[in-house]
């Protein structure tokens, strides 16, 4: 929101949202809890990303329903159904406040009239296409699907009048009562089937704006699960092992003496140590275009990651981006993209296209690392 759209005099507090599916227990009964956790974006970067300073308020655990005897579709349909239900009750306080203000005091003991607009929600890929009321082929962000994912071509952002418009067009043609017929009425538009979205009457919420990119799972779990892929398929983990464990160790760098080509988990710090060190240490080893594809996806992450980004950052991050792309195909002529069946000869990664949103969003939100669910996981 603003500072132009409420009274003068009145005090906006922008709202954080978090939420992320966890589990508890696995091959003891799969138990799982879905938080949803709150904060101010008035409270300061620096001290709401330490998790030591509780700046995030557990608000609620959402409910996991099972339904039986039905399809895969309305089981995912009714399942996002009654996530966004659950955000509206629970949020239901908030958006009163944004519209009318409400009056709570301040740290000094003196009452203003406040306003809680929604700044940002913090989740992972599937949960923000749950949030955008969108399928899995399609991107939470823009109007491209999964066939647009490998390319460098920015799309119209998924703005809310957009997103309401295709909601209202698949109500106009089939009852959202009728779930199954709806189901299939919403794919033909790309939704989820979700009819009332929880953010619908929250003032002028945005989702391609409080959708912020997660630091955590947009850049390190991207970087982990298929660029460090791509380079253990070309180079061998053999090889790449080797390479790790004969660095000299360095206080304050995460060494990896047994290799990392057998890693199924890392956490924030040690997805940072690996991105830090992993282009010196493939040099040689894989083709020179596959090296300044990595150097590039390594250099759009660091920036990305700035406390404050300015315009000579934001072009950088497009140079980064652009030179990735120019040299992406000598990843797939190297062998680097292998899936299950043999080899994978395209780049349609969902991740990977959300990248283009960065640079947009940090122009409007700011940077991204104060978005970044390491704290709330």
């Amino acid at each position: 929101m603003l500072k132009g759209t409420i009274p003068a005099g009145h005090t906006m507090l922008g709202v954080i949202g978090a939420s992320d599916k966890t589990p508890l227990t696995i091959g003891s009964g799969n138990k799982e809890m879905h938080p949803v956790l709150l904060s101010l974006t008035n409270i300061d970067a620096g001290v709401r990303m330490k998790a030591t300073s509780h700046s995030f308020a557990l608000a609620a655990y959402l409910p996991i329903p099972k339904f039986v005897n039905v399809s895969a579709p309305v089981h995912a349909l009714l399942t996002a159904r009654v996530y966004h239900i659950c955000l509206d009750i629970i949020t239901v306080n908030l958006k009163l406040a944004e519209a009318g203000g409400m009056v709570m005091s301040d740290p000094s003991g003196r009452l203003r009239m406040c306003h809680t607009p929604l700044a940002s929600w913090i989740a992972d890929l599937p949960e923000q296409r749950v949030l955008s009321c969108v399928l899995a082929n399609q991107s939470p962000f823009t109007t491209a699907t999964s066939d647009d994912f490998g390319d460098h071509h920015s799309f119209p952002s998924h703005t809310r009048d957009h997103m309401l418009n295709l909601i209202a067009r698949a109500c106009s043609i089939t009852d959202p009562s009728l779930v199954p017929a709806f189901a299939r009425t919403c794919y033909n538009y790309g939704l989820n089937g979700v009819h009332q979205p929880f953010w619908m009457n929250w003032g002028r919420a945005n989702p391609p704006d409080f959708l912020t990119p997660d630091t955590l799972h947009a850049f390190h779990k991207f970087f982990f699960n298929h660029p460090l892929k791509w380079v253990i398929n070309i180079m061998g983990g053999e090889e790449l092992d080797q390479r790790m464990a004969a660095l000299q160790p360095r206080l304050g760098v995460r060494h990896w003496k047994k290799g990392i080509s057998t890693l199924r988990q890392c956490t924030g710090r040690e997805h940072r140590d690996i991105q830090k060190i992993l282009v010196a240490v493939i040099a040689n080893a894989v083709p020179d275009r596959v090296l300044c594809a990595m150097r590039a996806l390594v250099e759009f992450i660091f920036h990305a990651q700035g406390l404050l980004l300015y315009d000579e950052h934001l072009h950088a991050l497009d140079e980064a981006l652009c030179e990735f792309h120019a040299f992406k195909n000598a990843i797939i002529n190297a062998g680097g993209c292998q899936g299950r069946n043999g080899a994978i000869l395209h780049f349609k990664i969902p991740k990977l296209k959300g990248l283009l949103h960065v640079v947009q969003n940090a122009r409007r939100m700011g940077a991204p690392y104060q978005y970044t669910s390491d704290i709330t996981e």
